[in-house]
C-alpha cells in the first residue's frame, strides 16, 4: 500500500494503519489521480479500506504540468513540459493563445516562469481573414473636399479610425507591425503647385481628424503627395510588416 501511494504522482501518505481494515490518510493534489481504485490496485475489497483525503497543491514539475494544462489547455499542435517550475511550451499555437498563455501562466500555484522559445506562432484563420477585410476597407474609405478647395464634402474619418484602430489591435494578436500613410489628392487640372498645396492640406485636414477619433499619433505618417487619383480627396496607405 506504501508503494502505491508513494508511486503516485501527487500523493503524499501521512499515515496508514492496518485493523480490521486498512485506514489510510493523504495529502492528495486536485489534479492527480484519483484514489477510487486504489483498494483494486492493492488487490484489497473496497470495504476493507478507508480513505480521509486531505487537499493540497503539489508542486512537483509532473502536477505543475497537469495544473497548467488543466487551467490553460494548449491546441492539438503545442506541448507544455515544466521544469525546475518554469513552463517550456514547444510546438506551435495561434498567436492571440500565445500572448494569453504567456499573460495568465505566471498565476498558476507553482509557475515561476514561462520559456516559449521553441513556440512558433501560427496565424487563425479568422483573425487573417479580418485583417484583408480591414486592410480593404482602410484603403478604400477616402475623405471627399470640395473642389479646389479644402472643406468637406463627405467625412469618412470615424470609420476609417475605428477600422485602423482595430487594425492595430489585431497586428499585435499576429505579431505584425503596422503604419499608415496619410495622403491627399488634388483635382483634374490646375497648376502642379496649387496641387501640390492642396494634397498636403487635405492629407494634414485628414490627419488630425484621425487623432482626434483616437488613431495613435506614432502609427500614422503624412505623406502628403498622392497625384494619381484625380479626386478632390484623402486617404490612407496600409504599411505592414514583421515585429521584430
Amino acid at each position: 500500500m506504501r508503494a502505491l501511494v508513494a508511486a503516485t504522482p501527487g500523493w503524499q501518505l501521512l499515515s496508514l494503519n492496518r485493523g480490521q481494515r486498512w485506514s489510510l490518510r493523504l495529502l492528495r493534489d486536485p489534479d492527480a489521480a484519483t484514489t477510487v481504485d486504489l483498494a483494486d490496485r492493492a488487490g484489497i475489497a473496497a470495504a476493507q479500506l478507508r480513505i480521509e483525503e486531505i487537499p493540497y497543491l503539489a508542486l512537483d514539475d509532473a502536477a505543475l504540468t497537469r495544473r497548467l494544462v488543466r487551467a490553460l489547455p494548449p491546441p492539438s499542435e503545442a506541448q507544455i513540459v515544466v521544469n525546475n517550475g518554469v513552463a517550456q511550451v514547444g510546438g506551435s499555437a495561434p498567436a492571440p493563445w500565445i500572448v494569453a498563455f504567456t499573460e495568465r501562466a505566471g498565476l498558476v500555484a507553482g509557475i515561476r516562469g514561462v520559456d516559449t522559445s521553441q513556440l512558433n506562432s501560427t496565424p487563425d484563420p479568422a483573425l487573417l481573414a479580418e485583417w484583408g477585410t480591414l486592410k480593404a476597407q482602410v484603403e478604400s474609405l477616402r475623405t471627399l473636399f470640395v473642389r479646389g478647395g479644402t472643406e468637406l464634402q463627405l467625412d469618412t474619418s470615424a470609420p476609417l479610425a475605428a477600422a485602423m484602430r482595430r487594425a492595430l489591435d489585431l497586428g499585435r494578436m499576429l505579431g505584425r507591425s503596422l503604419t499608415f500613410q496619410v495622403q491627399g489628392s488634388s483635382d483634374e487640372g490646375g497648376s502642379e503647385r496649387r496641387n501640390l498645396d492642396l494634397r498636403a492640406r487635405r492629407a494634414e485636414l485628414l490627419r488630425q481628424a484621425l487623432l482626434a477619433a483616437g488613431v495613435p499619433a506614432q502609427s500614422l505618417t503624412l505623406a502628403g503627395d498622392d497625384p494619381a487619383p484625380a479626386v478632390p480627396s484623402a486617404g490612407v496607405r496600409w504599411v505592414e510588416g514583421k515585429r521584430p
